[in-house]
């Protein structure tokens, strides 16, 4: 049995479960009021990350944070469109991150994050989503 991390339901109904750590993938069901369990993926995303832990979406992409890759240790959105095809990369930081929130805001040209460093630091980040920039501060309720 695995430990489910994250999941999330797009409107088209299909849930996305991170597929597990060492499989470094995210499977793509498909919901139906008929069925009582999940069946077998309808799509599996290669992800090439692990430890998926915030996704928002908007009509035409989802936006997936990871705490890092195997060969990376640094904290990542993954954009993919609607079809699951991977769009862009955009790096949080300089370490792994949990993130605990992951919000489109101001037409969805921005994305917030709230994430925990290694070292337990917690950060607000705000990335600009055309030109990929990333800027993190302490939240200054401590």
């Amino acid at each position: 049995m695995r430990m489910l991390q994250n999941i999330c339901l797009l409107p088209n109904l299909h849930l996305l479960i991170e597929g597990g750590l060492l499989d470094q993938t995210v499977e793509v069901y498909e919901l139906s009021k008929e069925a009582g369990s999940l069946s077998e993926p309808i799509h599996v995303i290669q992800t090439e990350a692990r430890g998926l832990s915030a996704i928002d979406h908007t009509a035409d992409k989802i936006y997936m944070g990871f705490h890092g890759a195997m060969n990376d240790v640094r904290g990542m959105i993954q954009v993919y469109d609607k079809e699951y095809q991977f769009l862009s990369k955009i790096y949080v930081g300089e370490e792994s991150c949990s993130f605990s929130d992951l919000t489109l805001v101001r037409e969805n040209n921005f994305l917030v994050t709230n994430h925990m460093t290694n070292d337990g630091l917690n950060l607000i980040s705000t990335i600009d989503l055309e030109g990929e920039t990333v800027e993190s501060i302490e939240p200054p309720f401590g």
